[in-house]
């Protein structure tokens, strides 16, 4: 199954590499990475691969702490696209599956 992460807000040092390792640790593979940075402020979107029998909700999990960690907000689609027609500073996370097996 392919999911998307996206990841926005104020740049700090370390969010990628937070991120890389909870997914190496999850033997979860990155497809594609793609990182903007305008100002002191950023957007990266990582396309992953989770393969059958990973328990889904185990990871959400770990990225939810990750996130209390660095004071992140976490955000559904409907949510992510309202932020995205506003300007947050904010530090926010979404994880987003689908059910398309690849």
């Amino acid at each position: 199954m392919k999911a998307i992460l996206t990841i926005s807000g104020e740049d700090k040092i370390g969010i990628i590499a937070q991120i890389s390792k909870i997914l190496a640790e999850e033997e979860i593979d990155i497809l594609n990475i793609s990182q903007n940075l305008m100002d002191n402020n950023f957007t990266t979107t990582i396309m992953i691969k989770i393969t059958d029998g990973k328990d889904l909700k185990k990871i959400d999990k770990r990225f939810d702490n990750l996130g209390n960690q660095m004071g992140a907000k976490k955000h559904n689609d409907r949510q992510l696209m309202a932020i995205r027609r506003t300007i947050e500073s904010d530090f926010s996370l979404l994880t987003s599956y689908n059910a398309e097996n690849n």
